[in-house]
């Protein structure tokens, strides 16, 4: 489990980023760390909670079909959401299987916006970064692609 700290730190910390200087994109050398402590499963909590960064920390987990998003939660406490985000390693054998669809690459909200529990926090959530995106592309002009991916992905949800 690893919260309270930004996306950046969580993915140095699981070895998904290039180090200080290493220009390489050697593939093989990274999540070595956690092969060899054999985790499994990873909770994470970072405390920016824009689509922006969550789809950062979702696509380093998922992009090599390493890490499969399997739940999600939110909180609202004290004015700020909380979105803890559970990932399972995915064994080899289904690797295959993620390849050939959806599940593939799972963006944040994915469960929130099903989940009875808290799919009225997630609506909150969602419609007040929609909000929020909203307001960036007009004052701005565009948006990040994820930002963007994002948008078009929960702007229909009710």
């Amino acid at each position: 489990c690893i919260a309270g700290m930004g996306v950046e730190s969580m993915l140095s910390i699981l070895n998904l980023t290039n180090e200080e200087g290493d220009d390489s994109d050697d593939d093989c050398n990274k999540n070595h760390y956690l092969k060899n402590l054999n985790c499994q499963t990873l909770y994470l909590q970072p405390p920016k909670n824009r689509p922006k960064h969550l789809m950062a920390l979702y696509k380093a987990l998922q992009e090599n079909n390493e890490w499969l998003l399997i739940d999600e939660r939110i909180v609202r406490v004290k004015k700020r959401w909380y979105v803890t985000c559970a990932f399972e390693r995915v064994i080899e054998a289904d690797r295959h299987c993620i390849e050939d669809n959806s599940a593939r690459f799972r963006l944040p909200g994915h469960f929130l916006s099903t989940n009875s529990n808290d799919k009225e926090e997630f609506r909150r959530y969602m419609q007040h970064h929609l909000d929020w995106l909203s307001n960036d592309l007009k004052i701005k002009g565009h948006l990040s692609e994820e930002e963007m991916l994002w948008m078009n992905q929960f702007k229909e949800v009710p």
